[in-house]
């Protein structure tokens, strides 16, 4: 799965399901000469993607999200840490909700997919268009603005207009 990750490939897809291995952090061991190993952690970096992290779950989603075309539709298998892990979790979650439509999360059974006591979900998400981000973010702003403007009390902007 790490070469899959090592780079955006280039292509985009109007649809991408995907079921990936499970297991939240991708590492390398290494023998040294005298028989000790140490192990390493497999960082993906890049430029594409909104957090550098271990978590091969976090570059699954952020990496489909790459492959799609504007208006492109996928569904991705995640486990629980996806959707509540801090840090780098919370960076992909708020921009992948940002970025794209996230418009079904789909509880599993616990253990259908994986051992007893994992929990599953499936995320649903269309990916939207460069230009419909953009407006979004000049609508959070004006609306961030005008109710800056109420709170200060503007003289120069009556309330309601």
């Amino acid at each position: 799965m790490a070469e899959a990750l090592a780079a955006d490939p280039g292509e985009r897809f109007d649809v991408v399901l995907a079921n990936p291995r499970f297991g939240m952090k991708s590492s390398t061991m290494i023998v040294g000469e005298d028989g000790r190993t140490t192990t390493e952690k497999d960082i993906v970096e890049r430029d594409d993607f909104w957090a550098t992290t271990s978590n091969k779950q976090l570059n699954v989603v952020q990496h489909i999200k790459t492959l799609l075309k504007p208006h492109g539709r996928a569904a991705v298998v995640v486990p629980d840490n996806v959707l509540f892990e801090g840090g780098a979790g919370e960076t992909v979650r708020r921009k992948l909700v940002h970025e794209c439509d996230v418009h079904t999360l789909l509880r599993l059974p616990t253990g259908l997919f994986f051992a007893q006591g994992v929990e599953a979900n499936v995320i649903f998400f269309d990916k939207k268009p460069a230009g419909e981000i953009a407006q979004e973010i000049v609508d959070d702003l004006e609306s961030a603005l005008e109710q800056l403007r109420l709170i200060a009390g503007d003289p120069a902007r009556p309330a309601g207009g």
